[in-house]
């Protein structure tokens, strides 16, 4: 791999992954042990936090952090990027865990305002949070206490730098993101007013890319030295190419997740795109969730889904290509080879459930050649990925 991507060493990226997972989980077992929180043996009985979130975090964080920062960074500031982002993802989940689990809208709408606060503001102090279920305070307490740590590992002040202030507004359209999400869970949607292209524009922001590679260029910018403007530039298509690979991740989930959703009576991507098709009525939508899918499978809604998130993908390569147009730092192939990597980690669920050929081609052409995805999408899809990219 080091000789096809130079920033990509396997033995260097083992060493980072191991060292961070290492580090993490020995301050997810020492400093989640006070009264206010709930430790980390605690959270995993409950199912909150499961030891995959770990390693899947330190690993994706390390293959997408390498690619930007192999050039500029200083000792060990690769690390600290890599477990910044494992932070950021590993609250994040575990803080969705409380919410789906236990929290009623008002509850997890709060808890997206704490968590606001905690990723972005250099003074933050923990709660005795008022809940029906006392152990949900020291819970939820535990995912904040995660998430300072990806606050303070960041290049200090923080504040001083551009693209913390850009992160800083991708975490508020995160937030946004994530609570209208929630209207979805508390049944305050009516199915019939559902706008398609106001759906993807803001839930599919809540997939965080723009936050795990925020935290990439807060480390370029203080490695750097600054920026100048061709750079920032540089960085910008940076963080909407992973912007967009990230909206395409969570239009492939959409599909893997169908059951779950619809079991949840939660209204996705992929049936809202469906709906805007019109391959399928509102009506068609209710009743058993196997004949649900076997409904939007045989009028060909789950491809079309799929297909479209491979759109979006390849407006996310596009951004990256022309970051490397501009910033010959960056080592975009290898970028793009970890966008590869994301989507068949992400396809891999379809293996597990169907077991069949077709769910096997469609992870393994993450690694077909670009021209091939495109000329693979139908002619009527073409028009929705503006909804997404723009």
């Amino acid at each position: 791999m080091a000789r096809q991507f130079p920033s990509i060493n396997f033995l260097q990226v083992y060493k980072s992954i191991k060292k961070v997972k290492r580090e993490f989980e020995a301050r997810l077992t020492t400093e989640l042990n006070s009264p206010l929180t709930l430790g980390f043996d605690a959270l995993r009985s409950r199912k909150l936090l499961k030891d995959k979130y770990t390693a899947y975090a330190s690993f994706l964080a390390a293959i997408s952090s390498y690619p930007i920062l192999h050039k500029v960074a200083r000792d060990g500031s690769v690390d600290s990027s890599i477990f910044s982002k494992t932070a950021m993802i590993t609250s994040i989940k575990l803080l969705d865990n409380i919410n789906d689990q236990f929290h009623d809208f008002e509850q997890a709408k709060a808890s997206q305002k704490r968590y606001e606060a905690a990723v972005t503001r250099p003074h933050f102090s923990l709660d005795d949070i008022q809940e029906r279920d006392p152990s949900l305070s020291p819970a939820e307490n535990s995912a904040y206490t995660i998430t300072r740590w990806t606050y303070n590992t960041l290049p200090s002040p923080p504040e001083d730098l551009k693209t913390f202030k850009s992160f800083m507004g991708d975490v508020r359209e995160f937030i946004d993101a994530q609570i209208t999400s929630f209207y979805q869970k508390n049944d305050m949607y009516d199915l019939s007013g559902l706008n398609f292209k106001e759906y993807l524009r803001k839930v599919t922001a809540k997939a965080s890319g723009t936050l795990w590679v925020g935290v990439d260029l807060c480390f370029y910018e203080a490695s750097n030295g600054g920026l100048d403007g061709v750079t920032f530039k540089s960085l910008e298509c940076i963080n909407k190419a992973i912007d967009l690979l990230f909206r395409a991740l969570i239009i492939w989930d959409d599909v893997t997740d169908l059951k779950d959703d619809l079991r949840d009576s939660i209204i996705n991507s992929a049936m809202m795109l469906g709906l805007e098709t019109g391959k399928v009525s509102p009506s068609e939508l209710q009743g058993e969730a196997v004949k649900v899918i076997r409904t939007l499978e045989e009028r060909g809604v789950l491809n079309d889904a799929i297909h479209l998130g491979n759109l979006v993908f390849l407006s996310a390569v596009e951004q990256m290509r022309e970051a490397g147009n501009l910033n010959q730092e960056i080592d975009v192939e290898a970028l793009i080879y970890c966008a590869r990597v994301l989507r068949l980690f992400l396809l891999r669920k379809q293996v597990a459930a169907k077991k069949d050929r077709r769910s096997i081609r469609l992870i393994l052409c993450s690694f077909d050649r670009l021209e091939k995805f495109s000329c693979t999408i139908p002619d009527h899809l073409w028009s929705y990925c503006k909804l997404v990219v723009t």
